[in-house]
């Protein structure tokens, strides 16, 4: 909830965003904004997309582009693309090539692309993201990880070079004074 709420708000300051479920093993974007996840990020790095572009010129019928799966939103500057079906490697399809030409081609159609990454402890998904990605934000709830966990996940950020600008606390308690 924290990218997609943080994608609402700045598509509403004017921006023109794409916000990206990158969570390959437990995807959430595409139940927030009620979409389909038939396809997307997974079908895109499989080659999907590629491989529709070569049967329209074998068959010369409309060639497919990206924008079929820029899903827009109830945002008009606020495109999504849902993770789509589970990969069988989430790993080598996130360092492929593919990965990369994507998010170049995405910075040229927004003004910003979000990431929303999984967890960084437990798999290696979302330090690979956050090493690929020009900032990372990491997000810490608020009585649920242990001070440990917490520098952990720091290390394992600094291992693969993430320009970290800042840590979201999520779950605040907040208690007005009386």
């Amino acid at each position: 909830t924290i990218a997609s709420n943080l994608a609402i708000s700045l598509a509403q300051s004017g921006r023109r965003v794409v916000l990206l479920d990158a969570d390959l093993r437990r995807p959430a974007q595409h139940q927030i904004f009620g979409l389909d996840n038939a396809r997307g990020l997974s079908s895109l790095l499989a080659g999907d997309l590629e491989a529709a572009r070569l049967l329209a010129e074998a068959t010369r019928t409309p060639v497919p582009s990206l924008n079929a799966y820029l899903h827009p939103t109830a945002v008009p500057a606020l495109h999504v693309i849902p993770a789509g079906p589970v990969p069988m490697n989430p790993v080598q399809a996130l360092k492929s090539p593919r990965f990369l030409h994507l998010l170049g081609d995405l910075k040229t159609r927004a003004d910003l692309v979000l990431i929303d990454a999984p967890p960084v402890l437990g798999v290696v998904d979302g330090a690979i993201l956050a090493g690929i990605a020009d900032l990372t934000f990491l997000v810490l709830a608020e009585n649920h990880v242990a001070r440990g966990e917490a520098a952990q996940c720091k290390h394992a950020l600094t291992q693969v070079s993430a320009n970290l600008a800042g840590v979201i606390l999520n779950r605040v308690q907040f208690q007005p004074e009386a």
